[in-house]
Parts: C-alpha cells; structure tokens; sequence
C-alpha cells in the first residue's frame, strides 16, 4: 500500500495499473480529499490531469475570512436597515425579470406557463467587506439560505417551480460596498384572463404581476431598471398559434388594509395567426358552401340524390366544429353563442326536409 502524501500545489490522480492497491488519499493542505480507487501514484510520472486551475491559497483564505466576519452576527430574519431608511430592489441597480420563452398558452385553465430567469438586487450595509483583492464574491446556492432575501412572489401565479437539476439554479454575488445580485430561474403557470369576443382576430396582453408578500411601500420599493425586461431569440418560442408583438413593463400601488404594497407587472403582447384557422376553418367551410352549388345541377324530381347531398354537407359541416372544440374554451360568454348556434343548424336541417317534402309532392 501506498501511504498519504501531503501536497501543496496539484492534486495527480493517474491511472497506472502496476503495483494497484485499494484506498489512498491524497491531502491538499489538510482539505482536499481526492479518493482513489485500484491506482498507483508516482510522483516521477508525467500527468496531464494536473488541475491548473486551482485558487491561490491567499484568495481562499481571504474569501473564507470575509465570510465569516460577515455572517457572525448576521441575523436573516431582519431585513437591512430595520426600522430606518426603505430598501430599494433594483431601482438604479438592477431588477432584471428576463423572460425566457413561453412554452403554452393554455386555453382551458386561462394561463400560460413560462420559463423565466428572475433577478433582483439590492444593498445590504451588514454585507460590506475592506478587501482590495476581492470586491466581488460569487457564491453558490449554499449560502443563499444564510442572509436576508426579498420576499417576493408572483400574485397571478397559480403554480411555480423551481429548477434543480443538477444543482439549484441560484446565483448570489456580493460585492464589497454591500450590493447583492440573486438570481433564480423558475416555471411559472400564470393566471391570463382571454377576451374572445374578436376570436379568431383577437389580441391579448398576458400579464406576470410580483410584488412584496408582507414589506409595505414604506420598507421596500420595487424599481424597474432600464432595460430590465429582455427576452430570448424570439425564433425558440413555442408558440404555433399566436405571434409575440413585444412585452412592456408598469409599476402600480395596491392599497390594502395592511398598507400599499409596489406592483411591478410584465405583459406579454400577443396576437393570433389567422393563416391557422383560415386552413383550419374558413377554407373548408367556403369548400362546402361550394359544394351545396351542385344541388343547382339536379333535377327537382330526384329526391333521393338532393337528400344524400345535403345530408353529406350537413355531417361535412358538424366535422368542422370537433376540432374546434378541443381548442375553444368553455367561458359562460360562450353559452349564447353555442345557443344561437344549435338554433341556426336546426334551421338549416328543417329547410333540407322541408325541401325533400316539397320534392316528393311535387
């Protein structure tokens, strides 16, 4: 067996065969463990595994003491300046809401569901450090559970998760005069109220509303950046029947009995593709109503001919609405319609045998 080795600069874990043995460890100044498995390290041998990228032990040292005299007498639960001036998030710094790409537009539920990277950044004055080496540290999500965080949430949202895979996509960086950038990146099923009155030539504005949970207007304000909405190529938007007009951004005020809270809202524009019903729906039913013409062409005496024809048209017709249907919603503004509908085909059913009646007695 091979005993431990004591490194300080480069850990080599090379895969010669001779002489193997079952556990070694490597230590790298007492804290990093490389465990080996059926391997022989020589310290003559050539490696080109060497990870050159290694932190100076400096920098770690230093990274690791500004930590810990940061978070000594931290206190999560209280947000910065308690009790004296309103926290801003964003503002001039930043809060960047970058939407991604919507997936679905969800017409059953009334919502769309979204992928989105959400970012917001504020100034925590516990959080300043002296360091002339490191002024920014760039921290995994480990330590986003150990210092204060907004409590933001999504008020139109009916779902949200967040994505873990392979590890939690966080990011937190803290800079040394106290600023904070978190970012999070999240699928949001948001609430999108459709007006359907001008379907199939309707327009929509889908709305993604964040705010505060429980800080007021008084504690904390909720800034848009210049520039703070972005969205991705446009051309990996999965979105067959409708086209992306733009996004705009507001800020509102909600006043409640427990105080006014800051509304920062993000709208989706989107308007709907008329090529897919015109293949869809009006072509076939121009086709049908072309069809019908051929009745012109048959003599009145051939009742049976004249019966299957418009029979044929009539089925022809009620296809077209099953497709329909499955893509349709079923609000209350539609029971009139589908009302008025079912009046107008038993309309058209009582003139073809009021027609076929007149043929045979005639």
């Amino acid at each position: 067996s091979v005993s431990p080795h004591v490194l300080t600069a480069g850990v080599k874990c090379n895969s010669v065969t001779s002489k193997p043995f079952h556990k070694s460890a490597l230590f790298l100044n007492e804290s990093l463990l490389c465990s080996l498995g059926p391997q022989t390290f020589f310290e003559d041998h050539h490696d080109t595994t060497v990870n050159q990228m290694l932190v100076p032990r400096s920098h770690q040292e230093d990274a690791t003491l500004i930590l810990n005299n940061l978070l000594k007498e931290y206190d999560k639960t209280l947000r910065p300046d308690i009790g004296g001036k309103t926290i801003r998030i964003g503002g001039s710094e930043l809060v960047n809401s970058r939407q991604t790409y919507i997936l679905t537009l969800l017409f059953f539920h009334q919502e769309y569901q979204i992928d989105i990277i959400f970012a917001q950044t504020w100034v925590d004055t516990r959080l300043r450090y002296n360091s002339s080496s490191m002024r920014l540290l760039t921290l995994n999500s480990n330590m986003v559970g150990l210092i204060w965080l907004p409590d933001t949430i999504f008020r139109n949202s009916k779902n949200a998760d967040s994505h873990w895979i392979t590890t939690p996509n966080q990011l937190l960086r803290i800079w040394n005069n106290g600023k904070i950038l978190y970012t999070l990146r999240m699928t949001i099923n948001a609430e999108c109220q459709l007006q359907l009155h001008n379907f199939p030539m309707d327009e929509h504005s889908c709305p993604l509303v964040f705010s505060s949970y429980g800080y007021p207007r008084d504690e904390i304000v909720y800034k848009w950046k210049r520039n703070s909405v972005e969205t991705s190529d446009q051309k990996y938007w999965r979105l067959y029947q409708f086209d992306f007009m733009g996004l705009r951004n507001t800020t509102d005020v909600l006043s409640t009995t427990a105080g006014d809270y800051v509304l920062m809202t993000v709208y989706f524009d989107l308007s709907r593709r008329m090529g897919y019903f015109t293949i869809q729906t009006y072509i076939p039913c121009i086709l049908t109503v072309v069809l019908s013409w051929v009745s012109f062409w048959i003599k009145s005496d051939a009742t049976p001919a004249r019966t299957a024809l418009g029979t044929q048209l009539s089925r022809k017709c009620g296809g077209h609405e099953t497709p329909k249907k499955l893509c349709i919603p079923h609000p209350q503004k539609f029971v009139a319609l589908k009302e008025d509908k079912n009046r107008r085909k038993s309309l058209c059913v009582s003139l073809i045998v009021h027609v076929s009646h007149i043929s045979v007695f005639h």
